[in-house]
Formats: C-alpha cells, sequence, structure tokens
C-alpha cells in the first residue's frame, strides 16, 4: 500500500494470550530494526526472579498506609 514492504512483519503465535515472552521478544526484534537502536544481533529476554507483591511495597508497620487510602 505505500510501497514499503520490508518494513511490514507478522508473524503468528499460538498461545492463549499473545504478549507473552515470545511475542514480546518478536516485538523487542521489531523495533530495534525499525526505530533504529542499534542493538547488536538477536534481542532476547534474560530469566529473571519475579519480586513477591509484599516486597514491592512502600509501606510497612514503621512506614503505614495513610489513613485516606485506608478507607477505599
Amino acid at each position: 500500500m505505500y510501497g514499503v514492504p520490508e518494513n511490514v512483519s507478522a508473524k503468528y503465535l499460538n498461545f492463549a494470550h499473545n504478549y507473552n515472552q515470545v511475542s514480546r521478544e518478536v516485538m523487542y526484534n521489531f523495533f530495534n530494526k525499525h526505530f533504529k537502536l542499534g542493538v547488536a544481533g538477536i534481542i532476547t529476554e534474560k530469566p529473571f526472579t519475579p519480586v513477591l507483591p509484599g516486597e514491592l511495597s512502600v509501606y510497612d508497620a514503621k512506614h503505614p498506609l495513610p489513613s485516606e487510602r485506608r478507607r477505599r
């Protein structure tokens, strides 16, 4: 349609939801190529250990949730 077929990419990935690791890596590499991000080679996610929800909170016994937030 716009005369630049090299700027179009499509890949069918058969997953229950498609923002999984495989789908994200396709997107990372598309962005790297077309936005000229300059990352050499194929981009893959590195393994990581998720942080437990309780470790993400800034509130604790010493720093409690503000009272106006507790009413909701």
